[in-house]
């Protein structure tokens, strides 16, 4: 009945005993007297050695073990007197062991021995502190780095951004500069053409004097007020230009303005109609400079970018001290994208193949000459239906300070624009054309209608053709293929440049001369004219002597080489042409014949369908580049392959008429005799 006492007996590392001699040993006293060991972490693997005190049968002892911490349940030992572990993780445990004598008494206190195992020093508290330390100084610099790299690429993108806008504003300016070019070099054009005319010619009848004269006024007037809005755009930008409001009756003002725009409106075929204010006595306090200003930019951009045949509204109404003025144009309106930016300085719409030409200048100073004057501009789109500008300004005396109101009666001059019907009179008495213009077709394509109606009406005798802008003078190029083509360079839709390429590369066009009228000058522009196959290149302004010269010029170059055609029959057109696609479209016509060259019954209709013509466009063609006509070309390529058979001498005359699509051999010998001068057996003795 004797309850066994438990003794430790040794404790093991890696299978070594551990002495307390022995340098760095764990143990101090001996294990049986030890109650605490600590351990490093390379001395994870140890064993334990243990007894129970039992002297009657100590063989038959039975122990069992637990290391609390890291066995969930007691191990049976059996008659094993020791205990082993290895590669035990650092941490805190205790060793417990308990056995039984030879009758089964177990002792149930046992005995225990508390185990640290200390962890690796990169394991420590401290290290972790370390580590945490290190990643916080690393997560810090990358986020310094970062941010640095944040900044630089903000900088960057704002230098960018600058430089872009300055790049943008650059180009704006341009732009500008190029269109107020433009601006300028028509109303010069439409002066310095008539004034050249009337020096040259002293003898011109009066009613062409006078249409002559109004047409130089008219544009003086409009240099004239170019230039003050110029210069009342600078004063705007440098807030040196004044508000200076004077009594008057705002609603004839504004009728008086649309009233000069009615000859400019009726060359496009558009209605003005005028809506006042039904209380024509009423008084209302304005600027009338900023008011005629506003209302000519709006009326210029309505009749600008308004169909033909359309109608545009003109309202005033007074009402609550403020006056309300819309002008409303049936146009082609304003996309959604774009309606926000049309009072931007320098603006104009440039995308597509629709370039709107102006200066970019009028509706921003607009906007500012309403803000100066107290009052603001609106503008709503629905486009291909209705674009209406909306002007609120207020009319009351008491709106304005006492320096922004000028109290005297004196009449303000009203703004004037010469008018009248000069046209139709100077038109009665053009003289009788001359035979030769009168064959010759010119198109002419140019977007201000003032310029193109002066073009035609100094192109005198010749049969012109007119076209607002390069879309519509492809159609009319295509229907009427006329001899020459005078066209603008800067206008809607489709520009010049664009205009010549796409004629020059087609086969019914590619053969008509074209001259470019512009106000572009620098040599990359006249470089880019001349590779769209422009023949001729004249600066606006220009001089209609010179324009007149320059087409007869022209018109003479493809007479001669008509001439020799029909002199020769024998030279091929191919080389007569003077571009790639004619070349092109007359090796295909040669190739087309001799294809068909026994084929008697092969006619014009054929020869123009093979090639995808008309036979009216088939015979302009021919007859604008060779002065013959298709059916003569026909049978001048027969005549020539009977030759080169003829030559040959292996077939008689009547094979060779067969052959050449002859129906008989009278019609091919009388035929061969036309073109050579010989009938076809004399052709052959004289070989």
């Amino acid at each position: 009945p004797l309850v066994p006492e438990i003794h430790f007996t040794d404790f093991k590392i890696a299978n070594q005993s551990v002495s307390i001699q022995t340098d760095g040993s764990p143990l101090k006293k001996h294990i049986n007297q030890t109650g605490l060991i600590t351990l490093d972490h390379t001395q994870s693997d140890f064993t334990f050695e243990f007894v129970a005190l039992n002297y009657t049968s100590p063989e038959n002892n039975s122990y069992r073990y637990k290391l609390e911490g890291y066995d969930n349940d007691w191990l049976n030992a059996g008659k094993n007197r020791f205990a082993t572990y290895t590669n035990i993780p650092a941490g805190e445990y205790i060793f417990k062991v308990t056995g039984s004598n030879n009758d089964n008494i177990w002792n149930e206190n046992g005995r225990s021995i508390q185990l640290t195992i200390l962890p690796p020093p990169w394991k420590t508290k401290w290290a972790y502190m370390l580590y945490l330390i290190v990643i916080g100084l690393v997560v810090m610099g990358f986020y310094f780095i970062i941010v640095n790299r944040i900044e630089q690429q903000s900088l960057l993108r704002i230098e960018r951004h600058e430089r872009e806008k300055t790049e943008l504003v650059n180009q704006l300016k341009l732009r500008f500069f190029t269109n107020i070019s433009h601006e300028f070099r028509t109303p010069l054009t439409l002066i310095s053409s008539p004034l050249s005319k009337l020096i040259n010619k002293p003898e011109t009848n009066l009613a062409e004097r006078k249409y002559l004269y109004s047409t130089m006024h008219t544009n003086v007037i409009r240099l004239l007020r170019l230039l003050k809005q110029l210069m009342d755009f600078r004063k705007l930008e440098n807030n040196q230009m004044s508000l200076k409001v004077q009594s008057g009756n705002l609603s004839e003002f504004i009728q008086e303005i649309s009233k000069g725009f009615h000859d400019f409106s009726m060359n496009k075929s558009i209605e003005l109609k005028y809506e006042g204010d039904s209380r024509s006595n009423s008084i209302q306090w304005f600027d009338y400079n900023i008011v005629d200003s506003v209302i000519f930019n709006l009326l210029s951009n309505a009749i600008k970018f308004s169909n033909e045949n359309s109608v545009i509204n003109i309202k005033t109404k007074i009402q609550n001290g403020e006056a309300i003025i819309e002008v409303i144009d049936h146009g082609k309106g304003i996309p959604a994208d774009k309606i926000d930016k049309v009072f931007d300085r320098f603006y104009s719409d440039n995308s597509g193949q629709d370039i709107i030409t102006g200066t970019g200048i009028g509706l921003s100073f607009s906007k500012n000459l309403i803000g100066l004057h107290k009052g603001e501009i609106s503008v709503s789109s629905s486009p291909g239906i209705e674009t209406c500008f909306k002007v609120l300004i207020p009319t009351d005396k008491e709106a304005y300070e006492s320096w922004e109101r000028n109290d005297s009666s004196h009449e303000i001059e009203m703004p004037k624009v010469i008018v009248g019907d000069v046209l139709k009179e100077y038109s009665s008495e053009i003289d009788p054309l001359k035979s030769r213009r009168k064959e010759i077709h010119i198109l002419v394509v140019e977007d201000n209608v003032e310029l193109r109606k002066f073009l035609k009406n100094n192109l005198i005798g010749f049969k012109v053709i007119e076209a607002n802008n390069g879309e519509e003078a492809l159609v009319c190029a295509n229907k009427f293929v006329p001899d020459l083509v005078i066209s603008d360079v800067m206008m809607p839709k489709m520009d010049g440049v664009k205009f010549c390429t796409a004629l020059k590369s087609n086969f019914i066009t590619s053969h008509i001369p074209v001259i470019l009228l512009t106000a572009k000058t620098a040599n990359e522009h006249k470089i880019e004219g001349m590779d769209s196959g422009a023949d001729a290149y004249i600066e606006k302004p220009f001089d209609m002597e010179v324009l007149e010269a320059q087409i007869w010029n022209l018109i003479k170059q493809r007479d001669r080489l008509r001439k020799r055609f029909s002199n020769q029959f024998e030279v091929k057109p191919v080389e007569m042409v003077s571009n790639a696609i004619d070349e092109l479209f007359f090796q295909k016509a040669e190739n087309i014949v001799l294809e068909n060259i026994a084929n008697q019954s092969f006619s014009v209709e054929d020869f123009g369908a093979s090639l995808n013509m008309s036979r009216s466009q088939l015979f302009r063609k021919f007859k604008a580049i060779t002065d013959c006509t298709p059916s003569d070309y026909i049978r001048a390529e027969r005549i020539k392959e009977a030759k080169k058979l003829l030559d040959e001498g292996q077939n008689n005359v009547n094979e060779i008429g067969s052959k050449t699509g002859f129906n008989s051999a009278s019609h091919f010998i009388a035929t061969f005799k036309k073109y050579t001068g010989y009938t076809p057996r004399e052709y052959s003795l004289r070989q």
